[in-house]
C-alpha cells in the first residue's frame, strides 16, 4: 500500500540528505537520523501510529525511529534527514522540535516557500560537494529552524543545551536505561534540575519522553518485524515480559497482540 519506507541504518549516507517523494502514499522512518518532512496536505496523516490533522502548509519533525505516513497526497513531499551527531546542539528551535511528542506544525505560505528554497539550496550543495559544503549545509539547516514555528518564543538559556543533549542521549541509550537519573548523571546535573529545564522550555517531562521513545520502538517492531513479544521486551531493556506487557497495555490501551492485529492490516 505504501510505496516508500525509509527504515534503514544510515551509515553510508551524507551528514544531511534531501529526498523528494511524489507517490500518493509515503511512509518515512529513519532509525538513526533526525528528519524534517515538508508538505502541503489538509487531510489526516499518521505520526507514530496516531492520526494528526494536516494544515495548508506543514512541517513534521521526526526523531530517530519515529514513523510518518501519508496517503492521497498529490503535492509532493520533501524530506531532509541529518545525522544525530550534528552541529545543531545550540540551535534555537531544535529542542522544541525534537524534545517533545508534538510533531506536526503549521507553516505560513511565505515560510513554506522559504523553507523549500533552502532545501533546494541544500540539495545543490550536497550534489556538488564543493569546499566547506558540509559546514554550509548545516548553516542552511539552521536557517530552517529560524523560520519554523519551533523557533518562536524560545528563551536562549543554558537549559537548551541540556535538553538537546538529553534528547540525543535518550535515542542512544533508551533500550538499556529508562531512568531520568542515568541521563542526569551523564549530563552532570540532578534529575530535578533536568526536569526543571524541560518545564521552562514548555516541553514534555523527561520521564514521559523516555517512555514515549520506548513505546514507539515497541510499536515499530510489532508491525515491521516478526519478533516475538519476549524478544521485543529484551530489545527495549525490560527483563520481565509480564511486566512489559502490562506497561504496554497501560500506556496504549490495548495489548500488543491486539495492536499488531489492528494496525498490520493498514501496512
Amino acid at each position: 500500500m505504501f510505496s516508500n519506507l525509509i527504515n534503514i541504518e544510515s551509515k553510508d549516507l551524507d551528514k544531511v540528505t534531501v529526498e523528494l517523494y511524489t507517490t500518493p502514499s509515503v511512509m518515512i522512518s529513519h532509525l538513526d537520523r533526525f528528519t524534517m518532512v515538508i508538505f502541503k496536505h489538509q487531510k489526516t496523516v499518521e505520526i507514530n501510529f496516531d492520526d494528526a490533522k494536516g494544515f495548508d502548509y506543514n512541517i513534521v519533525f521526526l526523531c530517530p525511529g519515529e514513523i510518518f505516513k501519508i496517503s492521497n497526497q498529490n503535492q509532493g513531499i520533501k524530506v531532509v534527514s541529518f545525522d544525530e551527531v550534528s552541529t545543531l546542539n545550540n540551535v534555537l528551535g531544535f529542542n522544541h522540535a525534537y524534545g517533545n511528542i508534538h510533531k506536526l506544525f503549521s507553516l505560513t505560505q511565505s515560510n513554506f516557500k522559504k523553507i523549500n528554497i533552502i532545501i533546494d539550496d541544500i540539495k545543490m550543495l550536497i550534489s556538488k560537494k564543493q569546499l566547506n559544503w558540509n559546514r554550509k549545509v548545516f548553516s542552511l539547516l539552521e536557517n530552517i529552524f529560524k523560520i519554523s514555528p519551533t523557533y518562536l518564543n524560545i528563551d536562549n538559556s543554558q537549559g537548551l543545551s541540556f535538553v538537546h543533549s538529553f534528547v540525543q542521549l535518550v535515542h542512544k541509550h533508551y533500550t538499556m536505561h529508562h531512568q531520568i537519573s542515568y541521563y542526569a548523571n551523564l549530563l552532570g546535573v540532578k534529575s530535578k534540575k533536568l526536569t526543571e529545564n524541560f518545564n521552562k522550555q514548555g516541553l514534555l517531562n523527561p520521564h514521559s519522553f523516555i517512555k514515549n521513545r520506548i513505546l514507539i520502538e515497541v510499536k515499530r517492531q510489532l508491525l515491521y518485524t516478526d519478533n516475538s513479544v519476549k524478544i521485543i521486551c529484551f530489545d527495549v531493556g525490560f527483563n520481565d515480559p509480564a511486566y512489559f506487557s502490562r506497561f504496554f497495555k497501560k500506556n496504549v490501551g490495548i495489548t500488543m497482540k491486539q495492536f499488531r492485529m489492528k494496525y498490520s492490516e493498514t501496512i
